[in-house]
């Protein structure tokens, strides 16, 4: 397969739809489980943002049907992101409360937040999580006014639908571009590479160590010059924005395997200003030997 001609096969869509439909059963039958709100302080709350994915898999009911492609395809990033959603999830269902989400553009979907890598409010949450600590941790999730996003409450059926549907999209990139990667390592994909990584999707992994991470190198061309470029997944997004590299214009970025959009500190007071195009990676590149060129009409 050359390199120009990567898409993303059916084959693919296939298993991420399954792949994401078996997801939403595990979330459903561990939803509210009194169980799995008092593991929250353990899995989610740690100082260090966490264990790795290997090692809370065991008896991790949230992400196990990620397994049966760990090995083929490097998810650490979807399981945290999807852990963290789910225990969030918990939380609102147990307390009847709305979830929070950022508002990119409103023709699009909702996008789900997620506390950024290493939060820890937990000295300021009851160790019996009372409703009241949990609208405050919301509440904090919720403070995204530098972030250049509109910040909103929404009933948790409907972030639940907004996730799931996003994270479909973003494995389907996911598999079908590492798949696309590992079937033509014995040619040239300028930029196409797998590398240890600790970030990608909505929010990286939890983990530190090397597991394997599907990238692609780009060059983004902006409007304006000097700024830091951010990513989020089109699943959810972290409130402490993903960091890509610095400064335009243009800039040389390594993106995740996925979907994703883009951000730069382009808004007032260095606010986050954010690019409404989706941008699915590994993307054909333009000519031979050079990566793909991104223009950005956002900043």
């Amino acid at each position: 397969m050359k390199a120009s001609e990567f898409q993303i096969d059916a084959n693919s869509w296939n298993d991420a739809r399954q792949l994401t439909a078996e997801l939403q059963r595990e979330h459903s039958l561990r939803l509210a489980d009194r169980d799995t709100i008092k593991n929250i302080s353990f899995d989610y709350w740690d100082n260090d943002g966490g264990t790795s994915w290997q090692d809370e898999r065991k008896g991790d009911q949230f992400t196990g049907a990620l397994s049966k492609f760990q090995e083929d395809i490097p998810l650490d990033d979807v399981a945290a992101d999807v852990r963290d959603f789910r225990n969030l999830a918990s939380l609102a269902d147990e307390f009847n409360l709305k979830m929070p989400v950022a508002i990119i553009d409103h023709k699009l979907p909702p996008l789900p937040l997620l506390p950024r890598k290493g939060w820890r409010p937990l000295a300021a949450l009851d160790p019996s999580l009372s409703r009241k600590g949990v609208e405050d941790m919301f509440g904090e999730i919720l403070e995204i006014s530098s972030m250049g996003l509109n910040g909103s409450l929404l009933l948790r059926q409907e972030v639940q639908d907004a996730f799931f549907s996003g994270l479909s999209t973003f494995l389907a990139a996911r598999i079908a571009g590492v798949r696309w990667v590992r079937k033509a390592r014995g040619e040239e994909i300028p930029g196409a590479r797998l590398l240890t990584a600790a970030a990608g999707g909505g929010g990286g992994s939890t983990s530190g160590e090397g597991r394997i991470s599907g990238f692609q190198k780009w060059t983004v061309h902006t409007i304006g010059v000097g700024y830091s470029l951010y990513y989020s997944g089109t699943h959810a997004c972290r409130t402490g924005a993903i960091y890509l590299n610095a400064p335009t214009t243009p800039v040389d970025v390594h993106l995740p395997m996925g979907t994703l959009y883009l951000a730069a500190n382009a808004g007032f007071g260095g606010g986050y200003v954010w690019d409404k195009s989706v941008i699915t990676v590994p993307n054909p590149t333009p000519a031979p030997g050079q990566p793909p060129i991104y223009y950005t009409k956002a900043f």
